[in-house]
């Protein structure tokens, strides 16, 4: 019999919750292709060796997180907010005043990272190393089902998105510090796009006897307050003006957010972003120059491309195009590609900003989604080369069909 439905309001909010049981969807998953995790899986269930070592790999690091006690937003300084529930960060390039008692305003180092910055004093590391474990818990549960993963990985979100003692604030105010000078930037809010493939992985999550209904619902009312925030706040309207991948990962945040949620508020007017951002940070060419001109100019043609990506393949949830739009002056989303194979295969010389990473697996991830969508004869021999190049033994392996 069906289970009975309540609907309930929550602080300000509308959520669908059942009585009893754990969710059942179909994952729809923008970073990374479902299909493709279910090819890996009957392949590692055959006992082929194409992903053995990358699976024991993600099983040895799962088992030792079965062990680890989830680390907290509250563990850290108190921000200057007063607020420990709210994440605090200081910038990379944030250090102490040595003309003043108490350190007293920060000041700017010059091109010095702080390794405070990544210590326990802040919460960027534990942030991430949490999404990160959450994933790899995930991930090895899906693959071999085996329930002790799962509920790994709904205690992690349980510590940091859910339970009022120790649960982060859905916002970023405090992120990228200068302290002293100003509590936050809007620039802060990229720290969290790394949440984009933690909710993908919530969507495998939700297939687990162990993540339930009541839980998924809370984690919903977290996103939805952030999504809140990222619309309505000071940082997250300057941040949505960003000309850079700044600009489009957080339109792709909002995206993913709506996705996990299940609504499809603002989806229209993010996809007018979303041309928008096509239009003015992709060139005639092909370039994406405001990332080029980085010290590290691949990574973050890479970077800025996957946010394209996750665009498209978002949109295309809500039945949007964005892999097809073409602007006014015939720019569209295949560009970036036809321009940065000939690097990757060799047949150009990269002569901008750092050098051609051939151990990058987000890029053989986003050749092989737009080789899906236009026809790029060189994607296979750059992936081939990319693949030759990359480890053999790595948990990004498990989401990339041979």
């Amino acid at each position: 019999m069906q289970k009975t439905i309540i609907l309930t309001v929550f602080i300000g909010f509308l959520t669908i919750t059942t009585l009893v049981g754990q969710v059942k969807t179909t994952p729809n998953c923008i970073t990374f292709d479902y299909a493709d995790l279910l090819a890996i899986r009957k392949s590692i269930n055959a006992g082929e060796p194409t992903y053995k070592a990358s699976y024991k790999l993600l099983l040895a690091t799962a088992d030792k997180l079965l062990k680890k006690v989830p680390e907290k937003v509250t563990d850290g300084d108190k921000p200057p907010t007063g607020d420990v529930h709210d994440f605090y960060a200081i910038g990379k390039f944030s250090w102490p005043n040595p003309n003043t008692p108490d350190g007293l305003p920060f000041i700017r180092g010059d091109g010095k990272y702080n390794p405070d910055t990544f210590g326990d004093r802040y919460d960027l590391t534990r942030f991430q190393q949490t999404v990160n474990h959450i994933n790899n818990l995930t991930l090895a549960w899906f693959f071999t089902q085996d329930e002790k993963y799962a509920a790994k990985a709904g205690e992690f979100l349980k510590v940091w998105f859910i339970d009022p003692q120790t649960l982060m604030n859905p916002n970023m105010e405090c992120a990228s510090a200068l302290p002293g000078v100003y509590n936050g930037m809007p620039v802060g809010i990229i720290f969290t796009v790394i949440l984009i493939e933690m909710t993908d992985h919530v969507q495998l999550l939700r297939q687990s006897k162990s993540w339930d209904q009541t839980a998924d619902g809370q984690l919903k009312k977290w996103f939805i307050a952030y999504k809140t925030w990222l619309t309505t706040s000071k940082f997250g309207k300057e941040e949505q003006k960003a000309t850079n991948n700044h600009g489009t990962w957080y339109n792709a945040q909002l995206l993913a957010y709506t996705l996990l949620n299940g609504d499809t508020d603002g989806v229209k007017e993010q996809f007018e972003l979303a041309k928008n951002q096509l239009n003015s940070q992709i060139t005639s060419d092909g370039q994406l120059p405001r990332e080029m001109k980085r010290v590290e100019g691949f990574h973050y043609f890479i970077y800025g491309l996957k946010a394209f990506n996750v665009l498209a393949r978002g949109f295309e949830q809500f039945g949007y195009d964005l892999w097809s739009y073409k602007t006014a002056d015939q720019k569209n989303l295949i560009l970036p590609y036809q321009f940065i194979i000939p690097y990757i295969t060799g047949k150009k010389t990269w002569t901008t900003g750092g050098s051609i990473d051939i151990n990058d697996a987000d890029a053989i991830l986003i050749l092989k989604q737009a080789a899906k969508k236009y026809t790029l004869p060189e994607s296979k021999e750059a992936i081939n080369l990319l693949r030759a190049n990359s480890s053999k033994a790595s948990i990004k392996h498990l989401y990339i069909t041979q």
